[in-house]
């Protein structure tokens, strides 16, 4: 279509003149009442900047072109000695509008589900603004081959956008799969490919390309394209965010934000999403001075964790200030290695739970970075350190060479989300105070080792392998009686040494940890059988610990104190059942994050001894143990042990039968055969 000074061709709407103006001034007139209509729900919280801004943008536009003097929005080309309008004000409006209002569609296709990723939402904006670039560059081509080249990228690049946000769409559907909130979803959908499509296709029929519509019929058709797209597209994202997501999630308990689900991988510190509406706790809704913001995401019903970070740029600490300030970590910014230890050593050991670092910055000082994690991983920080990155080649060659190991203790794969940040972050805090409460529960264990030595413990769960344990007394066989090398202690001398340890263990311990308690129980029948081949007289009252009874008994035939230590979740348990060794059973059991060993020991003392004699004791703070052991007392029959004759000085304490000169002797006859029959 050639349009001249003189003469003008009109193929359609020849005779409809003023119809363009028409239009132009509805499409003015709607948008100013929409406007007013937005700025009305702004005032009640119903409304969004993106909304009136679009709406105050195409009001000015089509006012100007319906009553002003000239159709401002055209710009006269001469194409030698042809003189061509094109709308190069029109393509201006788009690239000014258009981004915003896809801003607005991803803002409301997130409220149901994580957000859309950021780099996914750049990228469709630069193809939106892509297609224009390309459309208007055409336009003003004198060449019609390079103007079909242009227009094959412009309608490649459309192309590629339909696709992005039907794939958009179809992934978005299992989180408006509730009532009619997918037919929504996919009816916004459908306005927005419809209006939007509206644009490609005038832009073809009209003078730029195949030019079989007039100038006023593309003006006609260009308005009614704002109108659908923009008025009308606009205020169904605005009815279908205010009437029907938001109503839903308050429905389903005042939730602005339902994106709750994520599933942490320890391993890889991986997060996969998940969807599902959080309904606050009653407890949670009676909390006095807690926000509507703090209820709508549960992560903030937790515990705050502190972080520091280290990097270099100004503009990403402030970055991360703002991610984090809505998942309830606190972070205090260092610029190097040296600040962040300054920073360290100048507070609280305990200040911190986690140390972020800028992996690019560090890469080239190795060295640096493994001595800084050495220290802050001993005593008496004890913080995990995690390394980050912006650039993606750093981190491929970081998995490349597999130095994540060395250098940091994790690496931070999604650095930007900052709701993954949050559970990564939250997920090494537990780490650190797990490696804190190790520390104290070993000194406890020193503490408990040095003020009764006589016990045996065991190191707690946190570790992995046992301490050195104190060799058993040995007992020795002479004129005709078995010895121990433990000095005895009366019964007021072992409460006394009871009572001392429990004052350390209340003194030292973690605030997980209850004092034993302590209770009187008689003995056991099967203890005094024992006894009976020993002596004749009635026994000592005996101590032993064992698990408690919940109430106190009054003792009937001796004393007897027991010793209950609180169950802790999560028992581990390492024992060592039917030990062949002569008067010697151990027990040990642990409690995973208790510091307390717990053992079962059972001395016996020859028959001089008046204090010694029947007198035992049994320590225990989980489970008491049934003890193979030596009783002395064996009667005249001789040893059991093949090619033995000598006169019995004690009996097995598993089957009662085998009699044994010494515990030599026992434990030959063990290996020999009797470990089977003794079992049975």
């Amino acid at each position: 279509m050639i349009y001249t000074d003189q003469v003008m061709t009109l193929v359609l709407f020849d005779e409809l003149s003023t119809l363009g103006a028409l239009v132009r001034g509805v499409t003015s007139a709607t948008s100013v009442m929409l406007v007013i209509f937005y700025l009305y729900q702004w005032h009640y919280g119903r409304s969004t900047l993106y909304s009136i801004y679009v709406q105050v943008v195409t009001a000015l536009v089509y006012g100007l072109a319906a009553v002003g003097k000239g159709d401002w929005m055209f710009a006269r080309v001469a194409f030698g000695d042809e003189i061509r309008q094109v709308a190069l004000g029109r393509y201006i409006v788009w690239m000014v509008t258009c981004p915003v209002m896809l801003f607005g569609f991803f803002g409301l296709i997130s409220m149901l589900g994580p957000n859309v990723e950021p780099v996914k939402v750049n990228f469709m904006v630069m193809k939106d603004l892509l297609v224009m670039a390309f459309g208007v560059t055409a336009t003003f081509q004198e060449n019609q081959t390079v103007q079909y080249i242009f227009l094959a990228c412009a309608i490649t690049t459309v192309l590629v956008f339909m696709t992005d946000v039907y794939y958009l769409e179809r992934v978005r559907q299992e989180y408006f799969a509730q009532g009619d909130l997918l037919v929504w979803l996919h009816g916004i959908t459908a306005l927005l490919f419809i209006s939007w499509g509206i644009f490609p296709l005038m832009y073809f029929l009209g003078p730029p390309v195949l030019n079989i519509m007039s100038h006023e019929g593309d003006v006609i058709g260009h308005a009614i394209g704002d109108l659908i797209g923009k008025n009308l597209f606009g205020f169904g994202m605005w009815y279908m965010r205010y009437n029907k997501l938001l109503p839903y999630i308050q429905s389903q308990g005042n939730a602005v934000c339902v994106y709750t689900g994520y599933e942490l991988d320890p391993e890889s510190h991986m997060v996969r999403y998940s969807t599902h509406m959080v309904v606050p706790t009653p407890e949670h809704d009676e909390e006095e001075g807690e926000s509507e913001k703090e209820k709508s995401r549960v992560w903030n019903a937790e515990q705050r964790v502190k972080i520091l970070i280290i990097e270099p740029a100004v503009s990403f600490q402030r970055l991360f200030m703002y991610m984090l300030k809505d998942v309830n970590v606190d972070a205090e910014m260092a610029l190097d290695l040296n600040h962040a230890k300054s920073i360290l050593r100048r507070g609280r050991v305990d200040d911190f739970e986690t140390i972020l670092v800028n992996l690019t910055t560090h890469f080239d000082r190795p060295n640096a970075l493994k001595e800084f994690k050495k220290i802050v991983s001993e005593e008496p920080f004890q913080v995990p350190v995690l390394g980050y990155t912006f650039d993606d080649n750093c981190l491929a060659m970081l998995e490349k060479e597999d130095k994540r190991n060395e250098l940091t203790h994790g690496i931070v794969h999604h650095v930007l989300d900052e709701v993954f940040l949050g559970d990564l972050v939250r997920h090494w805090a537990q780490t650190s105070y797990l490696w804190r409460e190790t520390s104290r529960a070993r000194e406890v264990e020193s503490e408990i080792r040095r003020s009764a030595s006589s016990l045996h413990l065991i190191r707690s769960s946190a570790g992995k392998t046992l301490r050195d344990m104190p060799e058993f007394p040995s007992s020795t066989s002479g004129s005709g009686a078995a010895s121990s090398s433990v000095k005895p202690m009366d019964d007021a001398e072992f409460n006394a040494a009871l009572v001392a340890r429990q004052q350390a263990l209340l003194m030292q311990t973690p605030s997980f940890y209850q004092p034993p308690q302590m209770y009187m129980q008689p003995p056991q029948p099967q203890m005094q059988q024992q006894m009976q081949p020993q002596m004749q007289q009635q026994p000592q009252p005996q101590m032993v610990a064992m698990p408690a009874s919940p109430q106190m008994q009054q003792p009937q035939g001796g004393l007897q104190v027991q010793v209950q230590q609180p169950t802790l979740p999560r028992k581990n348990s390492i024992s060592v059942p039917n030990s062949p060794v002569g008067s010697l059973s151990r027990q040990n059991s642990f409690s995973q994050g208790s510091p307390v060993a717990s053992l079962s020991r059972q001395n016996s003392f020859s028959q001089g001894s008046p204090k010694a004699a029947g007198l035992s004791r049994q320590n225990s703070f989980v489970q008491g143990a049934q003890p193979i052991t030596s009783l002395e007392g064996a009667g005249d029959s001789t040893c059991s042990n093949d090619g033995c004759s000598k006169r019995s000085e004690m009996i097995c304490g598993g089957c009662h039968q085998a009699t044994y000169c010494n515990r030599d002797c026992q434990l030959a006859h063990w290996r020999n055969g009797h470990k089977q029959a003794c079992k049975k």
